[in-house]
């Protein structure tokens, strides 16, 4: 009889069901809070970008003409990466929303921190609510 392991593969589907990427995270406009801060879309896009970098992440798309940016964190000793989405929007020429999406990329060990509320703060330290 032969014996079947099935260790390898219910590591690899927790891994999976816990993953996020960037395409993923990119489709989640909605899902994480929104802020409103009282600036035109260039000071708020530009503060948002120093952000992202402030808090460790990399840029990987960013397109103002769509208002997205994407970013991303390498693996850690605690986490498989962490992918960051923002969106800047012009409410009025002098009014812009930011909305912030974190998702983990792949299973934790420990519990992690929420980067969507750090982001919306260090916005606010350059451009005022």
């Amino acid at each position: 009889m032969k014996r079947i392991c099935f260790l390898p593969a219910l590591v690899w589907l927790l891994m999976v069901a816990g993953c996020s990427t960037q395409k993923s995270v990119a489709g989640m406009e909605g899902w994480g809070p929104l802020h409103v801060y009282n600036a035109g879309f260039d000071p708020v896009w530009n503060a948002a970008l120093a952000a992202v970098e402030k808090n460790g992440f990399h840029v990987v798309n960013a397109n103002r003409a769509k208002g997205y940016i994407g970013a991303r964190r390498g693996i850690s000793p605690t986490a498989f990466g962490e992918n960051l989405g923002i969106w800047v929007r012009g409410v009025t020429p002098f009014q812009t929303e930011v909305g912030v999406v974190s998702r983990h990329a792949g299973l934790t060990i420990l519990p992690l921190r929420n980067w969507q509320q750090p982001i919306l703060k260090d916005i606010a330290t350059v451009v005022p609510t």
